[in-house]
C-alpha cells in the first residue's frame, strides 16, 4: 500500500499489549515513513543539484525495497527519474540495487535458518 494511504488501526496496534503486534505495528509505521521520505526525494530529484542527487539516490535505496523502486507503477518508482538523468545515475542505481538485494536475500536466508 502506498504510504499516502493511512490506516488508523495500524497506529492503534503500536500500544497493543501483545509484543508481536506492537513490534509489527511499529516496524510497519517506520517503514511507511521511510517510503514516504523516499517518494519525497524522487519528487525533488529534478530540482536538486548533482551532489545532492547522489545522496538522494543512496537514501532512496536505504528506504524502499529495491523491487518496488524498479516498478514503473509504484509511487516510489525511480524509473522515470533515472530516464531523465545522466546515465551514471542508472549505473549507480543498478549497483546499489544489487548490493541491497543481496543483503536482503542474506538476511532472509539467515532468518530461515534461525527458525
Amino acid at each position: 500500500m502506498p504510504p499516502s494511504r493511512t490506516f488508523a488501526w495500524l497506529s492503534d496496534f503500536a500500544d497493543d499489549p501483545s509484543t508481536t503486534l506492537r513490534k509489527a505495528s511499529r516496524a510497519a509505521t517506520a517503514r511507511r515513513a521511510r517510503e514516504d521520505d523516499a517518494i519525497s526525494h524522487v519528487e525533488a530529484w529534478e530540482h536538486s543539484s548533482k551532489p545532492l542527487r547522489w545522496v538522494k539516490l543512496h537514501s532512496i535505496f536505504e528506504s524502499v525495497d529495491p523491487f518496488f523502486l524498479w516498478q514503473r507503477d509504484d509511487p516510489a518508482s525511480i524509473v522515470a527519474m533515472l530516464e531523465a538523468s545522466p546515465h551514471e545515475f542508472l549505473v549507480e542505481a543498478r549497483r546499489i540495487s544489487s548490493k541491497v538485494e543481496k543483503k536482503l536475500d542474506d538476511e532472509a536466508r539467515k532468518a530461515d535458518r534461525d527458525r
